[in-house]
């Protein structure tokens, strides 16, 4: 009996020891993901940082432009370059067309 009575016990032991060793696996390996997520969302957000920046940095520029084109200035560089705008005191040069060879 006492035999039955050991046999017994060091199988249960054995299966506690095997569950036990399951478990302590089973949460080391979802540390190590975690670490791996970790690190990838880690650098992702160092991504889209940098990729916010860049897009403050041209909303500001854009901003400005806004800002610029609603001046006088602005309408009378875009007069004088696009439509060749002079204003009444000041005389046109027009530089010859060069003939083709």
């Amino acid at each position: 009996m006492a035999k039955r009575r050991r046999g017994k016990l060091r199988v249960r032991r054995v299966i506690f020891a095997a569950v036990i060793v399951g478990m302590v696996a089973v949460s080391i390996a979802t540390g190590i993901d975690q670490s791996n997520r970790l690190a990838s969302l880690e650098e992702e957000e160092a991504q889209l940082t940098e990729i916010l920046g860049e897009r403050q940095l041209e909303k500001s520029r854009l901003e400005h432009m806004m800002d610029y084109a609603a001046t006088d200035s602005y309408v009378e560089q875009v007069a004088r370059s696009v439509l060749g705008w002079t204003k009444e005191d000041e005389i046109k040069f027009v530089a010859p067309e060069q003939p083709e060879n």
